[in-house]
């Protein structure tokens, strides 16, 4: 090979090698990114000579990056070891990113900027999470009604006081809230009528009654049984419980009303763990852990290859996957409302940027040396 064929050789690697720290430059701001460098190799002819330089591939820097906070709940990063498993809709090939900024589709699937649905394990029946990645997803509404069966109250009635009337919630089957109201009327010393009132239908009145000591006698559980309701709702059963009633001078006090059942819930608010369980809460009090983000590890993370957007597919060399929840089995924990940065050291690739502008110019000299010789031969020969 010539001395010009040599030079040459060095500028193309040098000019790949200058493309690869231009990428690193351009990604400085870029979550997630993993910053790589080309891989230089000598080229040897079969007399052993040298003929000059290629590149033999990029290696991967997979150092975490710097904690960035975001305020966002669904932006998450791994603090520690293990990647985040993403897939295409309708692909079975699962692909790993540290990039974790995500959102809820339309459908209720969280998903990347890339539209790629994040992968989680599922909670059984058990409470448990299986370690088997499918599609996270967070319903916007949620909960089978579950219809008011039981009320207790907490309540003070005057001593001398002559009526008292609240409001107690009332769930019927088909989920809506309805209002009952109970309304407290004295008869006598200590002795007091109760009327509930709901649907336009009267229930009562039933008797209560205090002694001496403002204490109410007995442990009175007054059922009220509804017909179906106007609006299609089933007939119930509600058992109102007053053991809780007193009866003292002051003021008519209402402490507590606790009444079980509950509607339809629209989703209010989401928390992610430490863990990564997924917490989701609803405007019907109820919340639900179904989903755990899934992570992975690899043997050697040099064997993943990186297809754009910080995503990376496993390739041979990088081994089987190890599947594990955050915080477990050396993965690090998941921090909601914070995103990974870019790990590039941008003082770094300044200077390697200075050394192969340096290489450029003396890969550049060779070339025009080796012109400058062979002309000189070719004058002697004149």
């Amino acid at each position: 090979m010539s001395t010009s064929q040599i030079g040459l050789s060095g500028l193309m690697a040098v000019n790949t090698a200058i493309s690869g720290v231009a990428n690193n430059i351009a990604n400085t701001e870029t979550v997630g990114y993993k910053s790589s460098n080309a891989v230089f190799g000598n080229l040897v002819s079969g007399d052993g000579l040298g003929k000059g330089t290629s590149i033999n591939g990029n290696k991967t820097d997979f150092s975490q990056g710097g904690q960035t906070s975001t305020g966002r709940v669904l932006d998450m990063m791994v603090d520690g070891n293990g990647y985040f498993i993403v897939s295409k809709e309708g692909s079975d090939q699962d692909m790993y990113t540290r990039n974790g900024q995500f959102s809820l589709s339309a459908e209720g699937k969280l998903v990347t900027n890339q539209g790629l649905n994040v992968q989680g394990y599922e909670q059984n029946a058990s409470g448990s999470y299986s370690l088997n990645p499918v599609d996270i997803s967070i319903p916007a509404n949620f909960g089978t009604p579950e219809l008011t069966d039981t009320v207790g109250v907490d309540i003070n009635l005057k001593s001398m006081g002559d009526s008292f009337s609240t409001s107690l919630p009332v769930y019927d089957s088909l989920g809506n809230q309805n209002n009952m109201d109970m309304t407290f009327t004295r008869t006598a010393p200590n002795q007091w009528d109760v009327q509930y009132d709901m649907d336009g239908s009267s229930y009562g009145p039933f008797p209560i009654t205090f002694d001496a000591a403002g204490q109410i006698v007995g442990a009175p559980v007054q059922t009220i049984n509804t017909p179906a309701f106007s609006n299609g709702a089933a007939a119930q059963t509600i058992d109102v419980d007053l053991t809780a009633i007193t009866q003292y001078a002051g003021s008519h006090t209402l402490n507590s009303i606790d009444a079980n059942g509950f509607g339809i819930g629209a989703l209010e608010g989401i928390e992610v763990t430490p863990e990564g369980v997924i917490s989701a809460t609803y405007s019907n009090g109820q919340s639900i852990q179904q989903f755990k983000v899934a992570m992975a590890t690899f043997p050697n993370d040099d064997g993943l290859k990186g297809v754009g957007g910080g995503d990376f597919v496993a390739g041979v060399s990088a081994g089987g996957r190890k599947l594990a929840g955050a915080g477990e089995n050396g993965v690090g924990n998941v921090v909601s409302s914070a995103l990974e940065a870019s790990n590039v050291d941008l003082t770094s690739e300044l200077v390697d940027l200075i050394t192969y502008q340096q290489s450029y110019k003396a890969n550049s000299k060779v070339i025009s040396t080796s012109s400058e010789l062979s002309e000189t031969t070719l004058n002697l020969s004149r």
